[in-house]
């Protein structure tokens, strides 16, 4: 879903900032060009992430071939909006208004993380000398699993490669299933010859 028209007000109640009708309960990231909101969708009640990115820093960034980084945005959102797979990051909507600097992409929420989060917290406090701590050998084969399905719908429905797959891409749902995010640097690919025919990503 797309909406055209953004709204960002403080709400009365709780002086919260309000994007639409989602209400912004915190910031989970933030990079060069984005950041990343936890929200409630005050009307149904249910959590999504908010990325939001600025149109103009993105423009202003060049990265080849008379191509910029938010050409590279509208790759991947062109990507994501073809995505229906259960292992896969579900886009809800993307708030675009042509009047305002940002763009505002709505995704699904996950409270438990990523494998990266987990792994970070397996090993806080040990110093570096010491043995890393890893996840159990079940759940990694279930991850590992769950993640292969995700890459044969990409590879064999949608034609695209992630070419990203790392930890930190790579979140936890609620019944503890691995959930493939992030498509920023994938690449379309052509035919029977998996000829990679366009680049995407910052």
């Amino acid at each position: 879903m797309s909406t055209t028209a953004v709204r960002t007000f403080k709400n009365k109640e709780d002086n919260s900032k309000m994007i639409n009708q989602y209400k912004v309960i915190k910031t989970l990231g933030s990079g060069s060009f984005a950041s990343v909101k936890l929200c409630v969708d005050t009307k149904t009640e249910i959590q999504y992430a908010i990325k939001q990115m600025n149109k103009k820093e993105l423009r202003s960034k060049a990265i080849g071939n008379g191509r910029n980084a938010y050409d590279c945005v509208l790759d991947e959102l062109n990507v994501m909006q073809r995505l229906e797979h259960p292992n896969i990051i579900w886009l809800h909507e993307i708030i675009d208004d042509p009047k305002k600097d940002s763009i505002f992409l709505v995704t699904e929420y996950h409270s438990k993380g990523s494998l990266g989060d987990t792994l970070s917290n397996l090993n806080a406090g040990r110093g570096e000398n010491d043995p890393k701590i890893g996840l159990k050998r079940e759940s990694v084969r279930l991850y590992l699993i769950d993640i292969l399905r995700a890459l044969h719908y990409c590879h064999k429905v949608i034609k695209v490669i992630h070419r990203d797959i790392k930890p930190d891409n790579i979140m936890v749902n609620h019944n503890d299933e691995a959930i493939l995010i992030d498509f920023g640097v994938s690449a379309l690919f052509d035919g029977e010859d998996d000829q990679m025919s366009h680049n995407m990503g910052t």
